[in-house]
């Protein structure tokens, strides 16, 4: 049995809002249930049409590509201390090849710049240049794979190769020419050493002939060994020194690329590219141009004048405006932007001179200390050991000044040797005409079906959405406030196959059905104990709706459970339909009785059973507002009400005949019937709004259509029942029986 659905609070209505602008699954799926038989043909056209579109769209290009190997760390001769650390050596050699400073060299060819694709984009032929040449790492190995796309197999190789050569031409140069900047500073730095040490050498041979003792020179074999306390000191600061010989060339070579000017000039188009997608002003203007055209795709779907359309003139000049804004302001940031990175280049070199000062200056603040710390040493010593520590110190600096020089001739040694060490950028192969075209993109074709195929179900959802169809009763609920006073399945059908379980199906249908209205009559028996409630009125939003059905059996349930006096009034005067289903003649009915032209005892139906009796519409030849706005079925009522225990009056619907709303002020309360899957969630709202605009008390809702399948799955089913149920739906047919008593004649005057 139905339970009452407890009123609404204020806010479950406002929760129930909400999840009104929210789209769940099952609305999804009751798209689905709606339109999948015009979605799915719709789709496998859609998916065909762009398939199509694709496929006659695709252009085969031939893509030449040359191989190149990166390795991390750079090959050596003999010293491998100086291989390359840098973990963004192969990230950078990327950027490299496909930035201006090596694509400008390949378009200024001769024989590059004739090519017809190049030509073609003469206006643009640098980011033309820059979008074709893909470079991409194969895998996670060192080989990388610099390729270009073009219609032509021998221009595409061409161009190709000639991207590879400068490139490794730009690199081969870069590499050499920093190298030769530390060689030139380092010799310049061992040519002073040298001038430095032969003062040293001299200063040695002075204090050595002072001495009484045999010492022995510097450079003889014969060397005296003598323990000195200071040699400790003295290795370290050797170290330091050349460390710090090593900063300074290094400081040099960041200062002269530094103050190159022409270093920092040319940007990567890529890196211009990338801050361009984040600019917001861009990202606005695309968002804009989105939007446009997506409403022009959905004008020229539902228009039927094509592109004579007002509409779609405008959309289309407004999308023309916004490409030519997009365009205009992309170039205008474009200038800012390449500005911006320049400087952020140039900031960047300039961090690399700040970072090699620093520490240089840590290593010469490092060095004074250990400078000073010897000279202590020394002075203490010098109180104590006379001449001839004087002569062990002199020595002491010049086999360390020696060390230094040293070492400073061998970083020059090893820095020329390793250039003639292998690049760490290596040719493997170059590029050749291609002989087959590029493969159909199958990954795009099959993007292409399946939004095709979507699409139509996306649109199926969306016209759902605007239709609101009512699904379930919590729907009824969120609308309009009203307690659900009971589900009604759909009617019962006999399958035209006959067969023993189809004969049992529609018994177990057919009791279904019943127990479902008896379910409503009990609840509105129910009511009635609460409050006054003999007539009733049941009325819908708009026409085939269920009204007319719901009425009818909750009747003919009202007058089987009570056994007293029910009658039932056809109020749809504008298209009356009970005297079809109960198989009876349309005149005399209400519009006779009301217009005075017939008695009561003449328009009833007696014969439909032994407590349920009919009075049917009858022709109307008049305005329905005349005959039922003037008090003549208030007085009507009034006569009927002591003669019947309930009145049933299948009403007009309230948004297409206002004449309901005069029916259902008269009665004790008003049902709002709505059919499942056909009545509309905004119509419903407005049908019960108008309803209580006019003083109007709505007991609750009835929704009817509901699936046996549903209706079971939700309130189960009494099997046992079924099974010795036979007899469809119905009521028993009973002799004719008069009117428990004649009422009176109607008061015309009164009216």
């Amino acid at each position: 049995m139905t339970e009452f659905t407890e009123p609404l609070r204020s806010g479950d209505l406002t929760a129930g809002d909400d999840e009104a602008e929210t789209l769940r699954l099952s609305d999804v799926l009751d798209s689905l249930r709606h339109w999948w038989w015009l979605a799915f043909p719709a789709g496998l056209a859609c998916a065909a049409a762009l398939g199509a579109v694709v496929w006659i769209v695709f252009k085969p290009t031939y893509q030449a590509a040359a191989w190149l190997q990166i390795e991390d760390r750079r090959p050596y001769v003999a010293f491998p201390t100086f291989e390359s650390e840098s973990k963004l050596f192969a990230e950078t050699q990327v950027e490299l090849i496909r930035s201006p400073l090596v694509l400008s060299r390949v378009l200024s060819q001769p024989e590059i710049a004739r090519l017809p694709e190049v030509r073609a984009a003469a206006d643009g032929a640098l980011p033309w240049l820059t979008k074709k040449v893909t470079v991409k790492a194969v895998g996670k190995s060192e080989l990388f794979q610099v390729a270009f796309a073009g219609k032509n197999p021998e221009h595409a190789a061409m161009i190709a190769n000639a991207v590879i050569d400068r490139y490794l031409e730009l690199q081969s140069e870069t590499a050499a020419r920093h190298t030769d900047k530390i060689i030139r500073l380092l010799r310049d730095e061992k040519e002073r050493r040298a001038n430095e040490l032969e003062q040293m050498q001299d200063r040695v041979r002075r204090l050595a002939e002072g001495l009484s003792e045999q010492v022995a020179r510097p450079g003889a074999t014969n060397v005296v060994t003598v323990q000195n306390p200071l040699t400790a000191i003295q290795e370290e600061l050797g170290s330091v020194e050349v460390e710090r010989e090593f900063l300074e060339a290094e400081l040099e070579a960041h200062r002269l690329a530094a103050a190159d000017d022409k270093s920092a000039d040319h940007v990567p188009t890529s890196a211009i590219e990338r801050a361009l997608e984040v600019r917001p002003e861009l990202q606005q203007l695309r968002g804009d141009l989105a939007a446009s055209q997506a409403k022009l795709a959905a004008y020229q779907r539902t228009s039927a004048r094509g592109s004579s359309d007002p509409g779609i003139r405008r959309l289309q000049r407004e999308i023309e405006a916004g490409e030519k804004a997009l365009k205009k302001t992309r170039q205008d940031l474009r200038t800012v932007v390449e500005s911006d990175l320049r400087a952020q280049l140039k900031q960047g070199q300039l961090e690399n001179v700040e970072r090699t000062e620093a520490s240089l200056k840590s290593q010469r603040l490092l060095e004074r200390l250990l400078k000073e710390r010897l000279a202590k040493q020394r002075e203490q010593l010098k109180s104590t050991g006379g001449r001839s520590l004087e002569f062990d110190f002199a020595r002491s600096e010049l086999e360390r000044a020696e060390v230094v020089f040293q070492r400073i001739a061998e970083r020059i040694v090893a820095l020329s040797t390793e250039q003639r060490a292998p690049p760490q950028v290596t040719l493997l192969e170059r590029a050749v005409p291609p002989a087959e075209p590029s493969a159909m993109p199958y990954s795009k074709l099959a993007l292409a079906c399946l939004g095709g195929f979507c699409m139509p179900f996306g649109l199926a959802v969306l016209a759902e959405r605007r239709l609101r169809r009512i699904a379930e009763s919590q729907q009824i609920c969120r609308e309009t406030r009203l307690q659900v006073m009971g589900e009604i399945t759909t009617l019962p059908t006999r399958s035209l196959l006959p067969s023993r379980r189809a004969a049992n199906r529609f018994v177990r249908h057919c009791s279904t059905f019943q127990e479902s209205i008896e379910n409503l009559g009990t609840n509105l028996l129910l009511l009635g104990k609460l409050q006054p409630l003999q007539v009733v009125v049941v009325a819908s939003a708009a026409s085939r709706e269920g009204k007319t059905s719901v009425a009818s059996q909750l009747a003919i349930s009202l007058a089987n459970s009570t056994r007293e006096p029910t009658l039932l009034i056809d109020a749809d005067l504008r298209a009356p339909d009970l005297h079809r289903r109960f198989e009876t003649s349309l005149a005399p009915g209400l519009v006779d009785l009301l217009c005075g032209a017939a008695g009561l005892e003449d328009d009833l139906v007696h014969d439909l059973g032994s407590h349920l009796h009919l009075l049917t519409a009858g022709r109307l030849d008049q305005s329905p507002h005349g005959l039922l706005g003037k008090g003549a079925f208030h007085v009507l009522l009034e006569s009927l009400r002591p003669h019947y225990r309930h009145i049933v009056v299948d009403g007009p619907p309230v948004l297409a005949a206002s004449e309901a709303l005069f029916v259902a002020r008269e009665a004790d309360g008003t049902l709002l019937c709505a059919m499942r899957d056909v009545s509309r969630a905004h119509q419903v709202k407005l049908a019960c709004d108008r309803l209580r605009a006019a003083g109007v008390h709505p007991l609750g809702a009835v929704l009817s259509g509901v699936p046996l399948h549903h209706y079971t799955r939700t309130y189960g089913s009494y099997e046992a029942y079924l099974r010795k149920t036979t007899a469809p739906f119905g009521w028993q047919q009973a002799p004719r029986a008069a009117l428990p008593e004649q009422p009176p004649a109607m008061d015309m005057e009164r009216i």
